[in-house]
């Protein structure tokens, strides 16, 4: 759990220029391969990883506008990868504090702190990256 949007933004900087730097590696081709006999195609992991970026935000109640984007190209998607994360840091800051990081909000139909779902963000991407 964070305690303190200023670790949160130094952690997310990191971990999405690691999603960022895995990307990267992404080729046209490379898009429909599945992980996995029977399992996700990686298309449709990235797809979850950057639809989540913006959804678990806007369900915590900051104003970040869902991205629902079905991306054609590994470029399309850094692009808009880069952005929402942007966006997330930038949405963050301005409306929630230190203060209110024990806070509970209504999750999935729990109540998480808003640091635990600042927490959960983070580790939901890296879970998807396999690290």
């Amino acid at each position: 759990m964070f305690r303190k949007i200023e670790d949160f933004l130094s952690v997310w900087k990191y971990e999405t220029q690691s999603t960022l730097n895995l990307y990267k590696q992404l080729t046209a081709e490379s898009f429909d391969q599945r992980v996995y006999e029977g399992g996700r195609d990686l298309r449709t992991l990235v797809d979850h990883i950057n639809h989540s970026v913006t959804e678990l935000p806007n369900t915590a109640g900051l104003p970040i506008e869902l991205n629902n984007t079905e991306y054609k190209n590994p470029v399309e998607l850094m692009e808009h990868y880069v952005r929402d994360c942007a966006k997330v840091a930038e949405v963050v800051a301005a409306n929630w504090t230190d203060a209110q990081m024990e806070a509970e909000i209504p999750m999935y139909g729990m109540k998480w702190s808003k640091g635990t779902t600042l927490h959960i963000l983070i580790t939901h991407q890296t879970h998807h990256r396999g690290n």
